[in-house]
């Protein structure tokens, strides 16, 4: 998440110095958005019924509602595919989605990726989400495997959370900027006669 912020920030300012407009946020044709609050409504129902389960060791409800969830951002991000930056957001959830579903909806942490990053306590000693890495981790180069070293923040991150932070980014960018049809993309690229 962290990443995704710093990276909205970076476009804000890439954006502006580019020659876009703030305003031109505002008009990003974004379909359906009413399945991001009813994905993230399905990620909290199963982490409340993960914690009210007898043995919530399994995971199964906290796995069926990050797969519901998953469903519901796929079908935003379905309709918005024509949107710049969402097919990497795509790409990134997607490798998220399978890295924590594969290991019972609680993220893998290299334990070295954390040490290099300067991190003290890993995620896994602060919350609920994250476990140390094992052998018997499963898709573990889609896990937290990648040390940032951010000042004041140090974290470990994924694959996916890259592509989501390296898309968000390019989204903020690409919508600051004034929207060209595509015959004007055309007629710019053409050369002219003679």
């Amino acid at each position: 998440m962290v990443l995704a912020i710093i990276c909205v920030l970076v476009g804000l300012v890439v954006g502006r110095v580019s020659g876009g407009r703030f305003a031109l946020l505002g008009e990003l044709p974004l379909r359906h958005a009413r399945l991001l609050v009813a994905a993230v409504v399905a990620q909290l129902l199963g982490a409340v019924g993960q914690a009210l389960l007898p043995s919530p060791g399994d995971g199964v409800a906290a796995v069926a509602g990050l797969l519901a969830s998953a469903g519901l951002v796929a079908a935003f991000l379905a309709l918005n595919r024509r949107l710049a930056g969402l097919g990497l957001v795509a790409a990134g959830l997607l490798c998220n989605a399978a890295a924590l579903a594969a290991n019972g909806a609680r993220m893998p942490v290299s334990v070295s990726a954390a040490a290099r990053a300067g991190l003290a306590v890993l995620p896994l000693e602060i919350d609920g989400r994250h476990r140390e890495a094992t052998a018997a981790t499963r898709l573990r180069p889609l896990t937290d495997v990648i040390p940032v070293s951010l000042p004041g923040h140090p974290l470990v991150a994924s694959p996916g959370d890259l592509l989501v932070a390296a898309g968000a980014g390019l989204l903020v960018v690409r919508g600051m900027r004034p929207q060209r049809s595509a015959a004007a993309h055309r007629l710019a690229r053409t050369p002219p006669p003679g």
